[in-house]
């Protein structure tokens, strides 16, 4: 199928366009298959060939997109539908996007801002008296209900009933990013990381990546931040450089759960559980300038250039076959010789990643090679019995059930020369090894002190010959002599 060409004419009029969700997802401008999924393209869509401003996913599971010259644009799933200056925006350009706790969803504009409420009906402006400079670039929610703004001359806070808070200590300070972890409102000025707490403003210990232009919370409270090409985590009171391929030229960046996604130079890289992996995209523009994840799972991307999406794949792998030193995994326990796992075939998906644990030597899981079979050669398992849990993920994260393996170790004694009986059998043994060597160096001793004994009666039987001689004299020396 081909998809319907759009053309936006009047950008200024709210413009509400059906298409069929097979219309545009099965058939688009722009795509490339990587793994699992597939890269979607937007050309057709509202936002066009603009540059996108501002990208966020609500709980709906709706996308909004902000854009330099024609307003903003939502997706539900099945319908684009485009918010403009005659549906009560300031602007046309969109600036920032935030859904607060109400779920309600802020829209800062180059010339104001507001939101949506709850139900998405009409947008509800906020004046812009006592807020110290616009436009506002960048949101977050504190845990008393506030909402906080970003603005070009320092922070000001929202609350319900209309009132504004503006704290002193960062009075005409440049906020670029805000982010709430765990209830606790972080700020971003590019060179110094701010914190909030009840007792004020105050900066941030450890001292934070110089350049900061964005901040983001991970699903288990983790704050994350780009500072110059490079995403940075904050972890156990130190700042820390993630790895390759985050570590330089990263031009965006999205938490969402525990996996993040960053992009650079038309390429889009996911990692989590240890696992990093990286999409050729087909981008409409190598510069992406934001990233979120909706609801439903697909990757959204804003570029310079209109939008693009990934969509994964959501079938989970399949384990095929598994065998320990030879033998199929089934659901008897496997009996191990000399308690060790010589060999571990996984027989899975191509490009799976294998994840194994064992409950006698790992205490997390660890990651397997492609060739996995001696992985566990070297570990010498205790008597008893022990369970290895097995499963991989595929390259779009997809996690395959979990294969839980019995294994039972016998209860072994290794003896000298690479030998190995049962430990029930080591004390018959050794008894009977004890009687027959001392039987053996009882023969071998009375078999020498016989020759010593004979030796030594020989020795003396030639001495008393040696005696007798000495003292009766030898009746032939001096010759023979015969007497007539």
């Amino acid at each position: 199928m081909r998809s319907r060409l759009l053309s936006l004419i009047y950008p200024s009029a709210r413009i509400l366009l059906a298409f069929r969700v097979a219309m545009l997802l099965f058939a688009p401008a722009l795509t490339a298959h990587a793994a699992g999924g597939e890269w979607l393209g937007f050309a057709d869509s509202p936002v066009g060939s603009q540059p996108v401003t501002a990208l966020t996913a609500d709980r709906s599971g709706s996308l909004w997109a902000g854009t330099e010259e024609r307003g903003l644009a939502r997706w539900d799933g099945a319908t684009w539908t485009v918010y403009t200056i005659t549906d009560g925006l300031p602007d046309m350009r969109i600036v920032a996007l935030f859904e607060d706790g109400r779920e309600r969803l802020w829209v800062a504009t180059g010339n104001g801002l507001g939101y949506f409420p709850a139900d998405r009906g009409a947008f509800r402006r906020i004046s812009a008296g006592g807020i110290p400079a616009l436009p506002v670039t960048s949101f977050a929610e504190d845990a008393q209900g506030r909402v906080w703004l970003a603005t070009p001359r320092g922070l000001v806070a929202w609350q319900e009933d209309g009132a504004l808070e503006i704290p002193d200590t960062l009075m005409g300070q440049r906020i670029v990013s805000l982010a709430n972890a765990d209830g606790v409102v972080w700020a971003a000025t590019g060179e110094v990381l701010w914190r909030g707490s009840v007792e004020g403003w105050a900066p941030a210990e450890p001292r934070s990546p110089s350049g900061i232009t964005r901040l983001a919370v991970a699903e288990g409270g983790a704050l994350h931040a780009l500072a110059d090409g490079k995403v940075w985590r904050l972890e156990g009171g130190d700042w820390i450089a993630l790895a390759a391929p985050f570590d330089r030229g990263v031009n965006a960046f999205h938490v969402h759960g525990e996996r993040l996604w960053a992009a650079r130079a038309g390429e889009a890289h996911a990692t989590e559980a240890g696992i990093t992996r990286s999409y050729a995209a087909s981008l409409p523009a190598a510069a992406v300038s934001h990233i979120v994840v909706g609801t439903d799972g697909i990757v959204w991307l804003g570029t310079r250039s209109g939008l693009a999406a990934y969509r994964p794949s959501f079938t989970p792998p399949v384990i095929n076959a598994i065998s320990i030193n030879g033998a199929a995994a089934g659901a008897s326990a496997i009996t191990l010789a000399r308690n060790r796992i010589k060999t571990l075939d996984i027989d899975a998906a191509d490009g799976a990643t294998v994840f194994a644990q064992l409950d006698a030597v790992d205490s997390t899981p660890r990651i397997l090679d492609v060739d996995a079979t001696g992985a566990y050669a070297g570990e010498r398992l205790a008597a008893g019995e022990h369970t290895l849990r097995v499963w991989v993920m595929d390259s779009d994260f997809n996690r395959s059930e979990e294969r839980l393996i019995t294994l039972n170790a016998l209860d072994l004694a290794f003896l000298p020369f690479g030998l190995a009986v049962p430990a029930d059998v080591v004390a018959p043994l050794l008894a009977a090894f004890s009687f027959t060597a001392i039987a053996v160096l009882t023969v071998v001793a009375a078999v020498a002190l016989g020759r010593r004994s004979a030796r030594q009666r020989a020795a003396r039987e030639a001495a008393r010959v040696r005696a007798i001689l000495s003292v009766a004299g030898n009746p032939y020396e001096g010759g023979l002599s015969h007497e007539p």
